[in-house]
This record gives structure tokens, sequence and C-alpha cells, in this order.
């Protein structure tokens, strides 16, 4: 159709984890503290991408514990508390774990769990 697509759409096109582990890679991702008190739609494209990612971590690293961090975060407990709670971690410890994930599955098809890691 000669349609050129917005940076907005390509977010959204199914392409983000590819752009979420190259942004990783090079150590500019979004801090957990850009994204605020904000969810859902609430979120911009690229930190929806993002926060998707992070899901993507803990779903693969915790599966015993990611029913009670969801919980935890649904009843408002604060993120930072959460965090420590249910993995021992800081945000900022948090934020580089993951990192290390997404440079570890950058250009994989799939999210691959750490098996070290794994509770």
């Amino acid at each position: 159709t000669g349609e050129v697509a917005t940076k907005k759409d390509r977010w959204q096109m199914g392409k983000w984890p590819k752009k979420v582990y190259s942004i990783a890679r090079k150590s500019k991702a979004p801090k957990l503290s850009a994204f605020g008190n904000r969810a859902g739609k609430k979120l911009n494209p690229m930190l929806s991408a993002f926060s998707w990612s992070m899901v993507d971590f803990i779903i693969c690293n915790f599966p015993k514990k990611r029913g009670d961090f969801a919980r935890d975060l649904a009843s408002n407990v604060k993120t930072a508390d959460a965090m420590r709670e249910r993995f021992g971690w800081s945000l900022p410890r948090f934020h580089e774990e993951w990192s290390k994930f997404c440079v570890k599955n950058q250009g994989k098809s799939g999210m691959k769990p750490d098996k070290k890691k794994r509770r």
C-alpha cells in the first residue's frame, strides 16, 4: 500500500524481542523507575515491550514464585518490596539480571530459562 510504519507501529508489530535485546545489550534499556505507576494501556509501545520482556524473564526463571509475585503486585505491594520478598533482589539487581538474560537470549526464538537460577 506504500504506507510507512511509524516508530510506534514498529514496536507493535511483534518484533519487539529483538529490539529489546539489542537495546539491553547496549545498556540503554529503561530502568524500572521509567515505568512509574503506569500499567497496561498507559504504557507507550516501547515501555510495554520492555515490560513484557521482564515478565518473560520472571516466567522463565521463577516458575514457582511468579504467581506470588503477580499477586503481590495486584494487591498493591510496592514493586521493590515484592521483588525483595519473592526473589531476594533489589530493583537494580533485578534490572542487572534481566539485562544479562536479554543479552543471552538475543536473536533466539523463544525465551530460554537459566537452569542455574531456576527456582
